[in-house]
């Protein structure tokens, strides 16, 4: 298989455009052109040559119908157990009536008719197309380290802390200004709230600032041994105290979660991490689900986690960085195409589906504060480059067309690509004659 990472696609797609301004695309502007014209081409290569991404699953017995799995796209055959332990293909029933033997879909599910074998049957499947999506370039924060930090990508802004300082950069002109706040444990920012946490113990006061003022929550007695806040994602703020963890939400009222250490709003449900090293998700309906083997890595403990739903971000004692996306993991790292893990530590994440960006991180490798993209490069694979070649043409012919370009050479060298394509679509070079259109076999019709 050749393969490819989607940003390199998309990087040759704005050469081949040749657009003067290219930068007017928003990165879900290019993740559209991206995933539109892919998902067409990839309808397209399974109606012809062979099937690169087929999946089967077993049906037991004699069913007279089964649901169809959830990735489905298009079916590949349906196939019983010959009685020489060879699979044969099961015929196709008339859409309408029921006379013919067979199967047949409909909606969501496949329908058996009059099929007079036990299985198993095996149904193999071409699933749905994956969704394409690559990260930007990290942009360089400089070299500075903060204790902690908060970001949000929608006003453009970082907020860092290094002791009793703020300091607030404002990446779009690139200015910056700084705050001193006299006895600053943390803070955090969260949903256009900036929340503060001043000592000194053991009375603690926790600030809350917004556009439309400053609102004091009040001293509170908690003995906080970390010092730490913690995110809880547009309902309020924690913190620490002894093995617990408060949530405050806005009108100041707390909520405990006991022998915790943080707690974060995930999935429409609430996700804990616990002192005995356990991470439990407490899903909508308040049913306890132990995710505890997905995060743990052998030998190693978790230092911190930090969540922008859907997204968890797990830093470890190692710096190693690890990302999952609904509780599967994915490959973080803003220097895959050097083959380099990301080891360091994620600070801050707030998702932008419109920029494509999201994570506050500082790269150990390279010193450095950076603010990438919250989604991996996807690598794709097809048996040929041609395949590549094609897809990039197709997407350059449609960033020109939105502005209004001449097309005309695109669309020639488009459909070379095309031609050579179907050319080499094949892997299988038998050459004996076969007929394709015969319906199905009289083996699976009933004597």
């Amino acid at each position: 298989m050749q393969k490819k990472l989607a940003s390199e696609i998309i990087r040759q797609s704005l050469l081949r455009s040749q657009l003067n301004n290219s930068d007017m695309y928003e990165w879900q502007d290019l993740i559209s052109y991206l995933n539109n014209s892919y998902q067409a081409l990839y309808g397209q290569m399974h109606t012809k040559g062979d099937m690169y991404h087929v999946r089967d699953y077993i049906l037991e017995g004699s069913p007279e119908w089964a649901e169809l799995p959830e990735d489905f796209f298009q079916l590949a055959g349906v196939y019983y157990m010959g009685p020489n332990g060879i699979q044969v293909p099961l015929l196709r029933s008339p859409n309408i009536g029921s006379a013919d033997d067979g199967y047949r879909l409909e909606n969501n599910k496949i329908i058996f008719t009059n099929i007079n074998f036990t299985g198993p049957l095996t149904v193999k499947y071409v699933p749905r197309p994956q969704t394409i999506t690559f990260p930007f370039t990290p942009t360089n924060l400089g070299s500075i380290k903060p204790d902690s930090a908060s970001y949000l990508e929608a006003d453009d802004y970082v907020i860092t802390r290094t002791g009793n300082s703020l300091n607030i950069k404002f990446i779009q002109d690139e200015s910056e200004s700084n705050i001193e706040i006299n006895n600053l444990i943390d803070f955090c920012y969260s949903n256009r709230q900036l929340w503060v946490l001043t000592g000194p113990g053991p009375n603690f006061n926790i600030t809350r600032y917004t556009p439309d003022g400053i609102t004091n929550l009040g001293n509170h007695n908690i003995g906080i041994q970390t010092g730490n806040m913690i995110y809880n994602t547009g309902a309020g703020v924690g913190y620490r105290r002894d093995s617990d963890v408060y949530v405050i939400d806005i009108n100041g009222i707390t909520q405990l979660f006991q022998n915790t250490k943080t707690v974060w709003q995930y999935a429409g449900g609430i996700l804990r991490e616990h002192y005995d090293d356990s991470i439990i998700w407490t899903d909508p309906f308040g049913g306890d689900n132990d995710y505890t083997d997905i995060f743990v890595r052998e030998g190693r403990e978790i230092t911190s986690i930090i969540v922008a739903d859907p997204f968890i971000y797990v830093n470890y004692d190692d710096r190693l960085i690890q990302a999952f996306n609904i509780f599967e993991p994915f490959e973080f790292n803003t220097f895959l195409k050097q083959g380099k893990l990301s080891y360091g530590q994620v600070f801050a994440v707030d998702t932008n589906d419109t920029t494509g960006r999201g994570v506050l991180y500082w790269d150990d490798r390279l010193n450095r504060l950076y603010r990438c993209s919250f989604v991996p490069d996807t690598e794709m694979n097809f048996p040929n480059n041609i395949y590549f070649s094609y897809l990039e043409t197709i997407i350059a012919a449609d960033l020109k067309i939105n502005q209004g370009g001449d097309t005309t050479n695109l669309q020639i060298v488009a459909d070379q690509y095309w031609n050579q394509l179907q050319l080499m679509l094949s892997q299988d070079t038998y050459k004996a004659q076969r007929i394709n259109n015969v319906r199905g076999t009289l083996g699976a019709r009933r004597n």
